[in-house]
């Protein structure tokens, strides 16, 4: 059930950027995957082992590496990582010290926001072609 209470904030957070441009969606996407590494090194912190700690900062800055160079050259590449975010929430959150809700919440808000910004920029592509035609 708590996959479901994420999907529906996933949505929630969507709906404002639904007519944005993909420059929009793609920074808003870089924050929203920010906050969820945030989130996650934060858990680690309580958990009081270091090499944890360590492993999930060098994840977090290899996401946040990708997000950067996504934003610019290949925005619908946030996307993306926000779905593998979902992925990672979904098989190794678990582990990370959060609440036993907070994994399944996020994998669900990660899938429904990284299609989401995947299919809005996928639609804004399609109509800049149309414009051009």
């Amino acid at each position: 059930m708590y996959y479901v209470y994420g999907a529906a904030f996933g949505l929630l957070c969507l709906l404002p950027f639904v007519k944005s441009s993909n420059r929009t969606l793609a920074m808003n996407g870089y924050l929203a995957l920010a906050i969820m590494v945030s989130i996650y090194l934060g858990a680690y912190l309580t958990t009081d082992n270091l090499h944890l700690m360590i492993k999930e900062f060098f994840i977090g800055l290899g996401f946040l590496g990708l997000a950067t160079v996504f934003r610019k050259a290949w925005p619908l590449g946030i996307g993306f990582l926000v779905l593998t975010h979902g992925a990672y929430d979904h098989f190794f959150g678990h582990h990370s010290g959060v609440a036993d809700w907070y994994p399944p919440v996020c994998a669900g808000f990660d899938v429904i926001v990284g299609s989401g910004l995947i299919l809005l920029m996928l639609r804004n592509d399609k109509y800049k072609q149309l414009e051009q035609k």
